[in-house]
Formats: C-alpha cells, sequence, structure tokens
C-alpha cells in the first residue's frame, strides 16, 4: 500500500447514478464547472501510533480506551497460550482457483471458522470486560451509573467471518502473530466505539479545498507525456512514472520498435 497524506473528505455536487433522479444527473454533469472537492491533508506527526501519512487516525490503528486491556492480555500467559494453542490447530485450505499450482501451493494454512469465531469471541469480550472495568475503577462517583458495557459481538462475528476480509489469525509469515492478532481486534474495536465527531474529517484546519474549473482549465494547457497533444478541458488523465497521458497513449511509447507501434 502506497503512503499519501491526502484523504478525500467529500466532493460536490456528489455523484449521481445513471438510476438516480434526473435533477442530480443534470446537477452532476455541472461538476467541471460549479465542483469542487474537499481534502484532508495529514500533519504527518511522529509517534502517534498510527501510520505517518495517518497520524490523525483516519483509519485509527490504535487501541485507544483498549490500550490497558491489551497490556492485561498480553501479561496474561494463559490467554496467550490459549490464543496459540488454537492457531497450532491451523489447518490447509485448498482454494477453487489453484488447480494448476503444486500442491503445496494450492491454498494456505488457517484456523477454521469455527476456531477464528471463538477465538475473536474470547478475545474481544475479554478485552471490552476489562476495558469496562477499568473505566469504572476511574470515574467519578456521579459518572459510574453512565458507565455501560457495549455489545460487541456483532462486530467480533463479522471481524472473524467475514467472506472478504478477517481476522482469522496464521503463523503464517507473521513473527508475532499473537501481538498482532490482539492488536488488530483492539482497533477494531476502538474504530466501533469512536465518536464521530472526533474522526479527522471534522478537522477543519486540516481542509483544503480544489475547484473542478480551476483545474480542468489547467488541463487544457497541459500536455499528454506520450502524443504531447493537450489533454482538454475536464478530461481525466492517467498518471504513470509521474507524468500524465491519455488513457488510450499510455504504453505506446514503450511498444515503438524501430520507429514502428506493434
Amino acid at each position: 500500500m502506497g503512503y499519501h497524506p491526502e484523504t478525500l473528505v467529500c466532493s460536490f455536487p456528489p455523484f449521481a447514478f445513471e438510476r438516480g433522479r434526473w435533477i442530480k444527473r443534470a446537477f452532476f454533469r455541472l461538476s467541471p464547472w460549479v465542483g469542487f472537492d474537499i481534502w484532508h491533508i495529514d500533519p504527518e506527526k511522529p509517534g502517534t501510533g498510527n501510520r505517518r501519512d495517518d497520524s490523525c487516525g483516519w483509519f485509527d490503528r490504535t487501541s485507544g480506551p483498549y490500550a490497558g486491556a491489551v497490556a492485561e492480555i498480553l501479561n496474561d500467559k494463559d490467554i496467550i497460550q490459549t490464543i496459540a494453542n488454537t492457531v497450532d490447530m491451523e489447518v490447509f485450505w485448498r482454494s477453487a482457483y489453484l488447480d494448476d499450482y503444486p500442491e503445496e501451493r494450492r491454498g494456505w494454512y488457517r484456523v477454521t471458522p469455527a476456531d477464528a469465531l471463538a477465538l475473536t469471541l474470547m478475545v474481544g469480550r475479554r478485552l471490552e470486560h476489562s476495558r469496562y472495568w477499568a473505566a469504572r475503577r476511574s470515574a467519578s462517583w456521579w459518572r459510574k451509573p453512565f458507565v455501560r458495557k457495549r455489545d460487541m459481538d456483532g462486530l467480533l462475528i463479522d471481524l472473524a467471518l467475514n467472506p472478504g476480509d478477517n481476522l482469522a489469525p496464521s503463523k503464517d509469515g507473521h513473527r508475532d502473530y499473537l501481538k498482532s492478532f490482539i492488536l488488530l481486534l483492539a482497533a477494531s474495536m476502538h474504530r466501533q466505539i469512536k465518536p464521530w465527531w472526533k474522526h479527522p474529517r471534522w478537522h477543519l484546519h486540516h481542509w483544503k479545498v480544489t475547484f473542478h474549473l480551476v483545474r480542468n482549465l489547467h488541463r487544457m494547457r497541459q500536455r499528454c507525456a506520450t502524443c504531447q497533444k493537450r489533454l482538454g478541458f475536464g478530461y481525466c488523465p492517467t498518471k504513470s512514472g509521474g507524468k500524465l497521458h491519455h488513457g488510450d497513449c499510455l504504453g505506446k511509447a514503450s511498444a515503438k520498435v524501430g520507429g514502428e507501434v506493434r
């Protein structure tokens, strides 16, 4: 994954689908003239616990209120051994799309869905339990009745069983897979309970506004790095090698052999 400090907050007018209302589609066609984008520019502060280009935590990887619970679990030899024992029971999962590969490369090792679900629920509930009691102990007497234990089961089930991307742990390629699994789980739970108004999209002092009209006028002057023709008003070019190209031109220059395009 590449690193970049700019993240799109929103665009105006919003994208209009073909089946949307005609007024939305008509308004969207004016985007090259009246549209604008709002970007969040990350200050790239070091030592935040997140990636350097995401120091504000747009996709927060910190444990937040679960930091104490994470430290407690990492110091609990019993639960660490339980996680290790579960991962040791991982099995070889064959892929339906790798039949042409050698047997040892037709899949990968991972825990079964049942073990992944049990492990995620066990560790996740332990994290929430520890966070809850730590919050109660530190809260003043009048705040204690408002401290609640949150129901995380829905999130934990999705993290364990999501068919597209899940947290089923594996030893393959992970030197410190136990700590990594616990930290990923804590970060996911932290993002679940983080108030909406703390999201970096509301860091107004980090906003940058770009207007479509200014960009499109600039496109009229810019030239394609391949054919040297102007890109044109409103054209969305392809960037390659630090230069801009027409979509149809990209790659033609590298295909020229002996002055001919093959």
